[in-house]
């Protein structure tokens, strides 16, 4: 029940090859990836593999996403969504991705044609085995949750020692944040009636998964009172 792939290591590196389907019959071709255990997202495609086999062009509909940080700060991207990709004897469809834009910096030209991240890996139970350079691939109950593209507007003060909850501190003008009364320096407390004192940005977003195209409740304090909320999370890809 589990597949295994062997490791490659670029620049020190670990990376695994991976079927992918772009789509417009021209079949299935391999890309290499970066096995990035601090990414949130699903896959990044770089910009040169992005430019490389036009992507952008062939993947549509896809569309800016300014919601997307890493190490370095914002990102530039654009999201849509892959047709396939296997992993072995498993197969993911309609995987929402992103494909980056900057003309330098990690994601510019690697090595490597992409990132696999976390939301990618969650999907599986993995286990490594370096001494043999192979990482094995087994589905668990979260293999089968639908891949969705959400982008309120909203970004969140990294966690640390002393900010614990999810703390606004950034909504983007004209988001669907902003139009809904989020301010900067709000705490969320409750989504959808679940407590989220506690919540990293990963549990915010599988939440936000699980209710799109409907609206969610969402309590936020703000300046020591408690203020409601109504979040409509439409469907963008």
């Amino acid at each position: 029940d589990a597949v295994r792939k062997p490791i490659t290591w670029m620049n020190r590196r670990p990376t695994i090859l991976l079927d992918i389907t772009i789509g417009d019959n021209k079949g299935t071709t391999k890309a290499s990836f970066l096995l990035d255990f601090g990414m949130g997202g699903s896959v990044r495609f770089s910009t040169t593999y992005t430019d490389k086999e036009q992507l952008v062009q062939r993947l549509q509909p896809n569309i800016a996403n300014n919601n997307e940080y890493g190490l370095g700060g914002a990102l530039q991207s654009r999201t849509t969504r892959l047709p396939s990709l296997r992993i072995g004897d498993f197969e993911l469809d309609s995987l929402v991705v992103t494909l980056a834009r900057e003309k330098q910096g990690a994601d510019a030209d690697p090595a490597w044609d992409g990132l696999v991240g976390l939301r990618l890996m969650s999907r599986f139970t993995i286990y490594l085995d370096l001494s043999r350079d192979q990482i094995w691939f087994k589905p668990n109950n979260r293999f089968d949750r639908p891949s969705e593209y959400i982008d309120t507007g909203l970004g969140f003060k990294p966690h640390n020692r002393t900010i614990k909850n999810l703390t606004v501190r950034l909504v983007q003008e004209g988001s669907t944040a902003e139009e809904t009364g989020f301010k900067v320096g709000d705490i969320i407390s409750m989504v959808a009636g679940q407590p989220a004192d506690q919540w990293h940005v990963r549990q915010w977003r599988e939440t936000l998964e699980n209710h799109v195209g409907s609206t969610i409740p969402v309590k936020v304090i703000r300046n020591g009172d408690l203020v409601r909320l109504e979040l409509p999370l439409p469907v963008r890809l």
